[in-house]
């Protein structure tokens, strides 16, 4: 396979996937519950909108990169 042809079948645009939240405004951020975490283990962060739509973030190891409160 071409580098070309790769591209084209698995290269996909963030907005394509996430386009429709611009312009939505948060209106909240949570997180797993300790009962979830309990059961499998799995950190995560929820970012919800006023449309209905949210935004999933799974933490792993490495963690996730933010600059809120960083001096």
């Amino acid at each position: 396979m071409r580098s070309d042809e790769f591209e084209e079948q698995h290269y996909t645009n963030i907005r394509d996937i996430l386009g429709t939240l611009i312009g939505c405004r948060l209106v909240d951020i949570t997180q797993h519950s300790k009962e979830e975490f309990r059961d499998d283990q799995t950190s995560y962060v929820m970012l919800m909108f006023d449309d209905g739509s949210y935004l999933r973030f799974t933490i792993g190891d490495a963690g996730f990169d933010h600059n809120v409160g960083e001096e």
